[in-house]
């Protein structure tokens, strides 16, 4: 259990509706959130002002904690959600943000900082993650 003050985002997909699939931008802290992609005969129909004016908003550089789920394509073209993960990366809170394998050079640049760890997920360590990053936030 984590008593410390968190803030961030999640990405969730919700398929409930047959027909359509969406991706939910979801506060961690609040229960504010937004449609940021809707699928519609596989094509995606990408709301950016989701990625660029809302999710920037939940990132609270003053928190002791940083959640971020997750940073891929579909944010390289958002400026303020760029600088906002930048401002978290660069301050004193600890983060903890999921990055696309194959994403765009913004985001190499986040797991090249010296300051960074990168963990491979994968299905040998996935189900143990969660206690190796609380391990490694306590003794941060």
């Amino acid at each position: 259990k984590y008593n410390g003050d968190i803030s961030g985002f999640i990405s969730e997909f919700d398929d409930r509706a047959s027909d359509t699939r969406q991706l939910i931008i979801r506060s961690i802290c609040s229960k504010r959130q937004i449609c940021a992609v809707k699928w519609e005969n596989g094509k995606a129909n990408v709301n950016y002002s989701a990625f660029d004016e809302f999710a920037p908003g939940l990132i609270d550089i003053k928190s002791e904690l940083i959640l971020i789920d997750e940073l891929g394509k579909f944010e390289a073209s958002c400026k303020n959600l760029q600088d906002a993960v930048e401002a978290a990366f660069a301050s004193p809170s600890n983060v903890i943000a999921v990055l696309r394998l194959d994403a765009p050079g913004w985001i190499n640049a986040l797991k090249s900082r010296e300051d960074t760890l990168v963990i491979d997920i994968n299905s040998a360590n996935r189900n143990s993650l969660a206690d190796k990053l609380c391990e490694l936030i306590v003794l941060s």
